[in-house]
């Protein structure tokens, strides 16, 4: 199984949001973490990516997306953060 990882960024986030986007990643069944606003989720086919963003645009929630399908030889780089914290969202990101 393919797997990809992604950065959401919601833009005006109120907690009915952050609720709401939350909720939408569960549906999907994907692992995910919130860190300062931003979520780090890996999805599972290009189809469980597209079901996500097609919710989130259904709810009419502002954001901005990263998609990464190629991880080989990428890096996290962190300055300050909780070195458990990087681990998770590298595990996310690239594993």
């Amino acid at each position: 199984m393919a797997h990809y990882g992604n950065i959401l960024s919601v833009v005006n986030s109120r907690l009915d949001t952050k609720n709401k986007v939350q909720t939408i990643l569960k549906e999907e069944k994907v692992t995910f973490l919130i860190f300062n606003k931003l979520f780090f989720f890996e999805s599972t086919s290009k189809l469980n990516t597209r079901n996500i963003l097609k919710k989130l645009n259904q709810l009419n929630i502002e954001y901005i997306f990263y998609h990464n399908h190629i991880s080989d030889g990428s890096k996290i780089k962190s300055k300050n953060v909780n070195s458990e914290i990087v681990n998770q969202i590298e595990n996310i990101m690239l594993q």
